[in-house]
């Protein structure tokens, strides 16, 4: 065997372990075999216990664990060091850990693991490392490269390193490599943190967390695992920043049923999922991320997320939404963020999609040139300020669409959207005031939905045939009252134009009126714009004597009219037109409804 320890006499704070094949084994107070080498190993750890104990370089041939006491140090000489695990099956080798940490205050560091095809038996197959209710554990600067040759199905097993129960630990700078399960696993942690390792190519997570509460996740980089890159279950109040994930099969960061979570500063490119997934998550902070590249969303929040502000985030070129919400998401901030040419020349998806929602504030966000909408609130979606955003270069759709209902749209900046600036699809009692509209491509703003509150611009009518306090009567042939007005320079588009009157008789049925409207701006012909039709159905119904009642006039020449154009109303009376009453009304105001 060489140089052996001999463990009987005086501890000794340091012993110096060297391999079969170390350069130079006489640094050495004993030498390993090649076969077996954890007996040595071992040996001298129970002899420094409470001390350290020094790897040199070379190739330690391991058939069963090797078990760190209390308060010691077992050290490395960098990835020169290697700790070749290979029981050849037997079983020896189990998951309590290859290298099993068996107290507090253990640091392991500078030495690299490797776990050979087939180790361990089954239902016991060992993780590189594991510490089970040990504290204050220190893991740093160690390569863990696991089996995938065979799978046990179990979070507690063939991870690069294991941490379960475990308070104010650190793994420092580890590259956990081509694990069966995940490159670092917590269960249950309390104040541990993750820093800047590299979690590579395992079979499931980079880094997965679960349960647990305090923990930080900070630096590090987890590419092309099967799974997530980062995974937090139930692990609240955890901070994850500056990590880089890319490449992963499915999610960059994924938030499980989580409180208190803080998401800062990470990059999360080219996944094949989301970039940032969010699920059953509540009071927790998104910020200053990048999610670029990833095969479906930038970021997803699906199923009872709650209070989670979405701050300062760029969600730039994902194939679908930048940030979408699925189901059940109310009292979110989704604001200052970059969501630019995701879905990029598609005609599907948008930078900002809410499919379900409500009480969520979306604001001074900047959206262009995403695929369908720069901004979609749809059927699903209740009582959502949409307000100080700038959307522009829409590829296919609009800049704001919406869908759902008791939504205000405020202070918006809409530019070259191919189609509309605002298009209010469906939905009601929506309010849209004092947004900018320039150039959008099918037109500024269409309203299909019900009790849409727009901004208004009021005259009386001010001459007529038969003046009555109660306004200008018209019922009969050749009377009329008319207005005149010049549009504030605020008007972007007039949206519709509504006249009202107070009705002098009973009806179950329409009233019928007969609307001249022309307008023009300086320099042009008087009738520029016509907005006239002979017989306009009154929008009331089933009124009585003395109730307010309206028309609503819609027409092209109506829409066209703009801030500066001067404009003259003429009401004139219409006969019965089959079930409907002929024009019997007093009328005072003319409203114009505008954006």
């Amino acid at each position: 065997m060489g140089k052996n320890l001999e463990t009987g006499g005086a501890v000794a704070a340091t012993l110096v372990v060297a391999a079969s094949d170390s350069v130079d084994p006489t640094r050495a107070d004993s030498q390993c075999s090649g076969v077996a080498d954890e007996v040595e190993i071992n040996a001298a750890l129970v002899a420094a216990a409470g001390g350290r104990v020094i790897l040199l370089e070379g190739t330690y041939n391991c058939a069963a664990n090797i078990v760190v006491p209390a308060d010691t140090k077992l050290e490395g000489q960098g990835w020169g060091t290697i700790l070749n695990f290979d029981d050849g099956g037997a079983g020896t080798v189990t998951n309590a850990g290859a290298i099993t940490i068996n107290g507090h205050d253990v640091h392991v560091f500078n030495l690299k693991v490797l776990i050979a095809a087939g180790c361990g038996s089954a239902g016991t197959r060992p993780n590189g490392v594991t510490a089970n209710g040990m504290d204050n554990t220190l893991l740093e600067n160690l390569w863990i490269y696991g089996d995938q040759t065979i799978n046990d199905n179990n979070d507690g097993r063939q991870n690069g390193i294991y941490l379960a129960s475990t308070e104010r630990s650190l793994v420092f700078a580890c590259r956990c490599q081509h694990n069966q399960r995940h490159g670092v696993s917590c269960l249950n942690p309390f104040r541990v943190t993750i820093s800047n390792c590299t979690c590579i190519d395992n079979a499931w997570r980079g880094i997965h967390l679960s349960t647990g509460f305090n923990n930080v996740v900070t630096g590090n980089h987890c590419m092309n695992n099967i799974s997530e890159g980062i995974y937090l279950d139930s692990s609240n109040y955890t901070t994850v920043t500056a990590n880089s994930c890319d490449g992963n099969v499915t999610h960059g960061i994924h938030l499980h049923s989580l409180t208190g979570a803080a998401i800062v500063g990470n990059i999360c490119e080219g996944n094949f999922g989301d970039g940032i997934f969010v699920y059953d998550t509540l009071d927790s902070l998104i910020d200053s991320n990048e999610c670029y590249d990833n095969s479906f969303y930038g970021l997803e929040m699906d199923f009872n997320c709650s209070r989670i502000s979405i701050t300062g985030n760029t969600f730039s070129r994902n194939d679908r939404h930048g940030i979408y919400s699925r189901r059940s998401v109310t009292d979110c901030v989704i604001s200052g963020n970059i969501c630019d040419r995701n879905d990029f020349e598609g005609n599907t998806y948008s930078g900002i999609n809410l499919d379900a929602g409500s009480r969520c504030t979306i604001s001074a966000n900047i959206c262009n040139q995403n695929g369908l909408h720069n901004i979609a609130l749809v059927a699903n979606t209740f009582s959502c300020p949409v307000t100080g955003n700038s959307c522009f270069d829409s590829f296919t759709g609009d800049g704001i669409y919406i869908a759902g209902n008791y939504h205000e749209v405020t202070g918006n900046s809409l530019w070259n959207n191919q189609g509309y600036g605002i298009n209010i699809a469906s939905g009601s009692a929506i309010r849209v005031i004092n947004n900018r509209y320039i150039t959008n491509v099918t037109g500024q703003f269409l309203d299909g939905g019900t009790d849409t509150q727009l901004a208004t611009y009021v005259v009386s009518f001010v001459d007529g045939t038969d003046p009555q306090d109660s306004g200008y009567l018209i019922d009969a042939g050749g009377e009329l009252a008319r207005a005149y007005l010049r549009l504030p320079p605020e008007v972007q588009q007039v949206v519709r134009m509504v006249v009202y009157a107070r009705a002098k008789t009973v009806e179950v049925h329409e009233m019928e009126l007969e609307m001249v409207v022309k307008g023009a701006a300086d320099n042009e012909p008087y009738a520029t714009h016509d907005g006239s039709i002979a017989a306009l159905d009154s929008i009331s119904v089933n009124f009585a004597a003395d109730d307010v009642i309206f028309w609503r006039n819609t027409e092209a020449g109506v829409l066209a009219l703009v801030g500066g154009d001067s404009v003259e109303v003429k009401v004139l009376h219409a006969p019965v037109s089959g079930d409907n009453l002929d024009t019997q009304a007093y009328f005072r105001t003319v409203e114009i409804q505008y954006v």
